[in-house]
């Protein structure tokens, strides 16, 4: 993702996954409980989730490729981002903001996880390295979105549950047990919210650096600040992408010298 992604965010301390490089530069995998316990510490004004991916849809014809950032509405519903038009995220499902570079106008409707989000805002230069256009929705969306499977898909993951249960004495002794796993409104308390890829935090100008010790104690989690979450890419995936134009651009031109010589 592009510095300006990162920078929009406007976040003072970027807490990721722990030993990675933050959601830009690889994967990232965070428990959601992080947000609250960050909010917890004193000095910090806010703690909202974050999650980032990659999709590729088609829309009219024609394959888009998008980066999905998932925004902690109601906290964050799209405050910081530069809108050129439209307005920011009002509900907590169903409305995205976009890149303007998509082609897609204020109030058209993109098609994911078989349901119709519909283009609320438009922002300009949201562009990943790999200059794929940036959408904006809320987490829970993202979430959805991310953790969609085919119909044909979940019947079979619930048989497979069926399976699994019946090998089970708990399974054996409680057959009604089946009658729930089979139903596709039921879902089992024990298990975890998806993990969201970071935790964006805002403190106290004067109390930044003591919020930040306080996070770099936890096990789960490391910190980086905005300047070092910005270097952090610029060094990794921009730097990766400016080698490779480089190269590119030197066999161009030996290529070109080469051609000249021999003419």
């Amino acid at each position: 993702a592009s510095p300006i992604l990162a920078r929009a965010m406007r976040a003072d301390l970027w807490r990721v996954q722990r030993d990675t490089r933050g959601p830009f530069a690889e994967g990232s995998r965070l428990d959601p409980s992080v947000e609250a316990r960050a909010a917890a510490v004193p000095g910090v004004r806010t703690a909202r989730p974050y999650t980032y991916q990659l999709i590729q849809r088609e829309h009219r014809g024609a394959v888009m490729r998008i980066a999905l950032v998932g925004l902690g509405w109601p906290d964050d519903p799209g405050r910081s981002l530069p809108l050129v038009r439209g307005r920011r995220l009002q509900q907590p499902h169903g409305e995205m903001i976009v890149d303007a570079s998509l082609g897609l106008g204020i109030g058209e409707s993109l098609a994911l996880a078989g349901e119709q989000y519909r283009v609320v805002g438009l922002t300009k230069n949201a562009l990943t390295s790999g200059g794929e256009s940036v959408a904006f929705v809320s987490v829970a969306d993202a979430e959805l979105i991310a953790f969609d499977q085919p119909a044909e898909a979940a019947v079979l993951e619930r048989q497979r549950v069926v399976a699994r249960l019946r090998r089970t004495d708990l399974g054996r002794g409680q057959p009604a047990l089946e009658d729930l796993a089979t139903d596709s409104r039921w879902r089992a308390p024990a298990l975890a919210s998806p993990p969201v890829a970071a935790v964006l935090v805002q403190a106290d100008p004067h109390r930044i650096a003591e919020v930040r010790e306080v996070m770099r104690s936890w096990g789960d989690v490391s910190v980086y600040s905005q300047d070092e979450e910005e270097a952090l890419l610029l060094g990794g995936v921009v730097q990766r992408a400016r080698m490779q134009t480089g190269l590119f651009t030197v066999i161009l031109t030996l290529t070109a010298a080469v051609t000249i010589m021999m003419i």
